[in-house]
């Protein structure tokens, strides 16, 4: 659902709000691994950004990994994260903007 993800998108530019995607989602990362997996990313979701089960089912959070996990691993890079909060459903199945035109700071801006 586009105004789901929108919202979700919304909560985590404001979490990072002062601080970067990498700091924010490595605080998630218990195992170290540089990656979410579910249990974390889930965690991050309901704890960290509170977002209820009402909001968005644990269905949905499966459908929300899938669509952001770009190389299919089973878990979340941070770069995949940090493009998610950049782009929003741009990403979704996408791969990161990074691996087709380069950082995002070095494109200009329109």
């Amino acid at each position: 659902d586009e105004a789901v993800a929108k919202k979700i998108q919304s909560r985590l530019k404001a979490a990072c709000y002062g601080t970067t995607p990498h700091v924010l989602f490595s605080r998630w990362d218990k195992d170290g691994g540089g990656t979410l997996d579910h249990a974390e990313f889930k965690k991050m979701l309901r704890v960290g950004l509170k977002i209820s089960k009402t909001v968005l089912p644990d269905k949905m959070v499966k459908a929300l990994i899938h669509a952001l996990d770009d190389d299919d691993n089973g878990a979340m890079s941070i770069a995949e994260l940090a493009d998610f909060v950049e782009r929003g459903t741009a990403t979704f199945h996408a791969g990161p903007e990074e691996d087709i035109l380069g950082p995002a700071w070095l494109l200009p801006k329109i």
